[in-house]
C-alpha cells in the first residue's frame, strides 16, 4: 500500500507500524493473499529511500503513538 502511495505522488510525513504477534499475523495472512504477485519493497526500505520518519509501536491503538503524533496538524 505504501508503494502505491509514494508511486500515486504522495508522501506521508511519517510512517507508524506496529511490531506485534498481531502485526506478524496479519502480514502473513496478506503475503499469502498476494502469493505469485511482486512484492512491494519493505516499509524500511521505503522510508529511508524516500526520507520519511519511521516509528514503531507496539500497538497501533495506544498512548505510545501520541507523542509522534502531537504537534502535528492531522488530517483526518
Amino acid at each position: 500500500m505504501l508503494h502505491q502511495i509514494l508511486s500515486a505522488g504522495y508522501s506521508p510525513e511519517m510512517i507508524i507500524e506496529e511490531d506485534s504477534p498481531v502485526a506478524d499475523e496479519e502480514r502473513e495472512k496478506f503475503l499469502k493473499r498476494i502469493e505469485g504477485n511482486e512484492i512491494a519493497p519493505t516499509i524500511d526500505q521505503l522510508s529511508i529511500v524516500n526520507g520519511i520518519p519511521l516509528v514503531t509501536v507496539p500497538i497501533h491503538n495506544s498512548s505510545e503513538v501520541m507523542p509522534h503524533i502531537q504537534g502535528m496538524d492531522l488530517d483526518l
